[in-house]
């Protein structure tokens, strides 16, 4: 495909399913990357309607695993698709557990954190023979110990805790604490990557990739929260 295309993680519904009408409408073309085809080929059908087919399409990515992660990125090089900006905006949120992947991590860390940070390693490559390029990792400001959002301050020992209970013991599993210490892991992420890209040259004038990292406030119709109670 010839055209400029954008990447969005959990692009079928939320925050997500809106950046990607607003792309469309704006005249890019847009790849929903999402586990469940079902609710993405429906969000492709309803932006389809409203931007034309041609802006929008759907792949399969489970970020809880790396084996879907190369898949969709071998499939990306196979088409030689011209990636110009990757949003990592999918992320969940469980408030029993630990629930863990099928390589035994945690699920929140392994989708928000760990899965993204394997994605965009794996299409740095493409996205610098496309620049100027955007990486946009949705973030969260509930890992600020200053500000009030109700949530438990992060807590991050090691990322092998982090990785096996998402910061607690089996026992005392707190998935609002493991969904802070993911978008702050997230946060960190974004930080780094910027740094080594500079390092690197690649974040300087004439091959640009740009990192941002964003709280897009409390979005209560993201579904996020639905195992919230009352």
């Amino acid at each position: 495909m010839g055209e400029q295309s954008v990447l969005i993680t959990g692009g079928n519904s939320g925050i997500g399913y809106e950046c990607a009408r607003a792309l469309a409408k704006a005249g890019r073309h847009v790849v929903i990357a999402s586990r469940n085809r079902r609710l993405s080929d429906d969000a492709v059908r309803k932006i389809a309607a409203e931007n034309g087919a041609d802006r929008i399409e759907a792949v399969d990515l489970d970020l809880a695993s790396a084996d879907s992660i190369r898949t969709l990125a071998a499939e990306i090089d196979a088409r030689d698709l011209k990636l110009q900006s990757l949003v990592c905006n999918a992320g969940l949120q469980f408030m029993t557990g630990p629930v863990l992947s099928e390589r035994g991590h945690e699920l929140t860390f392994a989708v928000n954190h760990l899965g993204h940070f394997l994605l965009v390693n794996l299409l740095l490559k493409r996205l610098a023979a496309n620049a100027p390029a955007r990486i946009v990792i949705v973030s969260s400001g509930v890992h600020d110990p200053k500000r009030f959002t109700g949530m438990p301050k992060a807590n991050i020992a090691d990322l092998e805790t982090l990785a096996a209970t998402g910061g607690a013991s089996r026992e005392a599993f707190n998935g609002q604490l493991a969904y802070v210490n993911s978008k702050l892991c997230n946060l960190w992420f974004a930080y780094e990557l910027a740094r080594r890209l500079e390092k690197a040259g690649l974040a300087g004038q004439s091959k640009p990739i740009a990192i941002n990292a964003f709280d897009p406030g409390l979005v209560p119709g993201s579904g996020l929260a639905r195992e919230y109670p009352p």
